[in-house]
């Protein structure tokens, strides 16, 4: 089962620069949205999710299951290393 991972991020953000470096270190892929560019699609994600306010936000699209699992900084995680301990337990 294919899983697509995407990071919503934003520039100038520390904890968006150190997730980055943890995805790369873990030998994750993944496809990267600046939510500045993108204000669209990031206001639809906060709309949908209840709880996700900041950045950075991890997708895991799961396309055999149809649905999309947000990991975000504030609700499902303090510190980077436990979004990366997050991201293991579904992947």
């Amino acid at each position: 089962m294919t899983k697509k991972l995407t990071l919503y991020s934003q520039p100038g953000c520390e904890s968006c620069g150190i997730l980055k470096t943890l995805l790369k270190e873990e030998g994750y892929t993944y496809k990267e949205i600046n939510v500045f560019e993108h204000r669209a699609v990031w206001d639809s994600i906060r709309e949908r999710e209840e709880g996700v306010m900041y950045s950075p936000t991890l997708s895991i699209q799961i396309p055999k299951e149809k649905r999309i699992i947000y990991l975000s900084a504030g609700r499902d995680f303090d510190k980077e290393e436990e979004g990366i301990v997050q991201l293991k337990k579904l992947l």
